[in-house]
């Protein structure tokens, strides 16, 4: 009967947070697909909101940890001083640096969590990148994003709105029409809001939120906190 349930619905409850998100399984699938699992419409309306909140200048620095296909580097590059997307896909980052050239770019193909630099940024971004990330994980991103930041820099998260009183997980390792087509497995966790903020304010003061219109999304803004 479990094993039905999961064959035909692949949302569980996250019972004393146990589920892992497999680092291989997320690269697997964004190498495979190159989907980012958002449509034109909304990528639209998110891009208004982080423009707005982006002071894009000659001085500006950019860190964008899960970059993707590098959408933010096409808006940023012409202005800003320097923009350093980090993505675990390797494929993403092989055509970034194919197609996206300029001398204020840098690309790394890493997981979020282990990315470390020498410098301090103006803005970090995370569009997208904690349902694929474990809680040991993104608490040791926050960590070295606290290194990284500039003591007025700020911190931008967009991340899926979950009402629930419960955090869920995604697995569809079950699904046996996956594996007749040989499509590659496809694995998140979909955390409460409370848990997004909690993780955060360990290291970070909470500015504003705002909901991306139309979609099920929210952008979170945070500053470096006195304490940390």
């Amino acid at each position: 009967m479990k094993l039905l349930r999961k064959i035909f619905n692949y949302w569980e409850e996250d019972k004393g947070k146990s589920f892992r998100i497999n680092s291989q399984v997320v690269e697997h699938w964004f190498d495979k697909t190159q989907s980012l699992v958002f449509s034109e419409e909304s990528a639209k309306e998110e891009e208004l909101i982080i423009k707005k909140l982006i002071l894009n200048d000659s001085n500006t620095k950019i860190l964008d940890l899960g970059c993707g296909d590098g959408r933010y580097a096409k808006i940023f590059l012409h202005n800003v001083k320097k923009y350093i997307g980090v993505d675990i896909s390797n494929n993403f980052i092989t055509k970034n640096k194919e197609h996206i050239k300029s001398s204020k770019l840098e690309f790394y193909h890493l997981a979020a969590h282990l990315f470390t630099y020498s410098e301090k940024f103006d803005y970090i971004l995370m569009i997208g990148l904690l349902t694929y990330m474990n809680d040991d994980e993104i608490n040791q991103m926050c960590h070295n994003c606290s290194k990284m930041l500039k003591e007025d820099g700020k911190i931008i998260v967009r991340n899926v709105v979950n009402n629930e009183e419960k955090r869920k997980y995604f697995d569809d390792k079950y699904f046996f029409l996956k594996h007749i087509f040989k499509s590659p497995r496809y694995q998140i966790i979909r955390r409460t809001e409370k848990e997004v903020v909690e993780v955060f304010t360990k290291e970070f003061k909470l500015l504003k939120t705002e909901n991306i219109q139309n979609t099920a999304y929210r952008v979170y803004v945070w500053t470096k906190s006195p304490n940390a």
